[in-house]
This record gives structure tokens, C-alpha cells and sequence, in this order.
């Protein structure tokens, strides 16, 4: 699991993971291959499908990936 922390232009920090599910049954059809993660204080949002070489990728890029993103609630651990 790869892990990032990027700030966006509203200063924001954002902790952005890729989640990939081991038992594909236990998520939907468009989640099977995984998604990312990001999270800012009690805020959790879920981008799909995953994008091959996230981690490589530039803030501003992950900006839009976030912007697209959808709101999920968040769990406890």
C-alpha cells in the first residue's frame, strides 16, 4: 500500500492511500481493482478506478483525482 501527503492550494492537507481489496465479493464490480483514499481531518473521500503509478504523479494531479472524488464515511479502526 502506497502512501502520500500532499497540501492543496486552500492549505489543506490531505493523506492519500491505495486501498485494493484481497476478496473482490466483498466490494462492487468498480471497486474490485481498488481505489484511493484521501483524508483530511473528519473528511474521507474514495477515487475509482485506481490509477496506475498514483505515487508517481505530480499534487496538482492528485488535486484533480480528490476534486473527482466521491464522499465515503468514515470507519473506525
Amino acid at each position: 500500500m502506497a502512501h502520500r501527503t500532499y497540501t492543496d492550494k486552500g492549505g489543506i492537507t490531505w493523506e492519500v492511500w491505495d486501498v485494493i481489496p484481497t476478496r473482490a465479493g466483498n466490494v462492487s464490480e468498480d471497486l474490485a481493482g481498488g481505489w484511493l483514499t484521501f483524508e483530511s481531518g473528519e473528511q474521507r473521500l474514495r477515487f475509482y478506478p485506481l490509477p496506475e503509478q498514483w505515487d508517481l504523479l505530480r499534487d496538482w494531479q492528485l488535486e484533480r483525482l480528490r476534486r473527482a472524488a466521491v464522499p465515503v464515511a468514515k470507519t473506525q479502526r
